[in-house]
C-alpha cells in the first residue's frame, strides 16, 4: 500500500486539471503534488503486471496535518455473487430482474447440480402428488447439507429447475466429488 498525498491549493481552475497517476505494480506516482480547486481529471496508467487499487480520500486539513493518519474503516458489504446466492435475496426478489444496462458485478459463483436418480420411474410409479412430497424433502435435505457441509459459514441458495437441484454460493469453492 502506498500513500501519495496530493494537496488542493491555489486559485480555482476554470478548466479541468489533468492529474496522471502511474502504478508500476509496487509504487504509485503522481504528475502533480498540488492541484488547484475545481474540476480534476484523473488518468491512471498501470504499467505493472498485477492489478492495483486506487483510493481517493478527501481528508480535512486537520487530518492532513497529522503525521499518522487515522485507520480507515469500511462497513461490511456483499459482493454481487454473495448477494444473488443468498436464499433471502432469492425469496424477496424472486420475480425481479436486473436490467441489462445496470448489471451486477459477479466475479465468482460456485454451482452444484444434483438430480434425483430414477425420478422418472418414481413419478410414473407413485404419481406426481406423492413424489412432490419426496422432492420437497430432498430439497430441504440438500439445503441443510449445503449449509453444514459443502459451504459451512457461507451463504448459499438452493433452487430447482425441473427435477434438477442447484446450489449456488457467491464464494469460490473447490469442486465436490461424489461416490
Amino acid at each position: 500500500m502506498a500513500l501519495v498525498p496530493c494537496r488542493v491549493a491555489g486559485e480555482r481552475a476554470t478548466s479541468p486539471t489533468l492529474l496522471q497517476v502511474e502504478y508500476d505494480g509496487q509504487r504509485l506516482a503522481t504528475s502533480l503534488s498540488v492541484v488547484p480547486p475545481g474540476p480534476v481529471v484523473i488518468q491512471v496508467n498501470n504499467t505493472g503486471s498485477t492489478r492495483g487499487s486506487l483510493l481517493l480520500i478527501n481528508w480535512p486539513p486537520e487530518v492532513v496535518a497529522q503525521a499518522v493518519k487515522p485507520p480507515l474503516e469500511f462497513e461490511p458489504y456483499l459482493s454481487g455473487g454473495s448477494l444473488v446466492a443468498r436464499q433471502t435475496f432469492r425469496r424477496l426478489f424472486r420475480s425481479e430482474r436486473v436490467d441489462e444496462k445496470e448489471g451486477l458485478g459477479i466475479r465468482q459463483v460456485t454451482f452444484v447440480f444434483t438430480d434425483l436418480k430414477g425420478s422418472t420411474v418414481m413419478y410414473e410409479r407413485l404419481g406426481d402428488l406423492n413424489v412432490y412430497g419426496l422432492v420437497r424433502q430432498h430439497f430441504s435435505l440438500l439445503e441443510m447439507v449445503a449449509q453444514r457441509h459443502w459451504f459451512p459459514g457461507a451463504n448459499c441458495s438452493v433452487s430447482h429447475v425441473g427435477r434438477v437441484k442447484l446450489v449456488a454460493t457467491g464464494e469460490r469453492r473447490r469442486p465436490l466429488s461424489f461416490p
